[in-house]
């Protein structure tokens, strides 16, 4: 998913961010992205959109999850509850669901740590919008992440990702769209009732060849 404002560089340094940015308690959107890495020697290429509703205040993530791996599709639903520490990976035609520990989560707001690289503007004008970019080191998932927010409201712009999941290496590019605040239905956050049958494995939730909802999911997290 390509973003179609005019990208216009204002300042640029690389320091450690000086205020906290956090993203705001309730919020939905879309998130388009584009994937390459390389598996068993072999390249892949991943496109898509994950449909996403994130709820701090009651500690859950629901996630539609509409990619494509090489020709293959694959739609499943994915909704993380902190508050019972479980993932589920639903597959509502086939009415599959696994349950596993999802990944420890990150901090909901940008980390202390992050380095500030840019700041820039979307559009002109009047109809401009003020982003300010921060690379993020993740040693344990051997990624590295340079994240667009907004100035104001710290909502996701966009994420340039590169790394290693899994010991496989992958570049990816993402772009968030269409983010209102508040969840418009709750029911996303709705578990199935086969899924009552599903025992949680304790291996925490990163999907095997799935790296980029594997990052998602912790950078969605933000219950720490």
């Amino acid at each position: 998913m390509l973003l179609s404002t005019v990208l216009v560089l204002a300042v640029s340094c690389v320091a450690v961010h000086s205020f906290k940015c956090c993203v705001p308690d309730q919020w939905e959107g879309v998130l388009g992205l584009t994937e390459g890495l390389v598996q068993n020697g072999q390249p892949a290429f991943v496109q898509g959109y994950v449909a996403l509703s994130y709820d701090y205040t009651n500690k859950r993530v629901a996630e539609y999850v509409n990619l494509t791996t090489q020709g293959v599709p694959t739609l499943q639903k994915i909704i993380i509850d902190y508050n019972k520490n479980v993932m589920y990976t639903i597959k509502e035609e086939a009415k599959y669901c696994r349950a596993v520990q999802p990944a420890p989560p990150l901090s909901r707001c940008v980390p202390d740590t992050a380095r500030e690289t840019s700041r820039f503007h979307l559009g002109a004008g009047n109809n401009s919008l003020k982003v300010i970019a921060y690379e993020i080191d993740v040693p344990d998932m051997q990624i590295t992440a340079v994240t667009s927010m907004t100035a104001q409201d710290c909502l996701p712009v966009g994420e340039l990702m590169y790394g290693a999941a899994n010991n496989v290496p992958f570049l990816a590019s993402m772009g968030y769209v269409n983010i209102v605040p508040g969840i418009k239905d709750p029911s996303v956050f709705n578990v199935p009732s086969y899924c009552d049958k599903a025992e949680i494995n304790d291996v925490p939730g990163l999907e095997t060849g799935n790296f980029i909802t594997s990052y998602i999911h912790r950078r969605l997290g933000f219950f720490q």
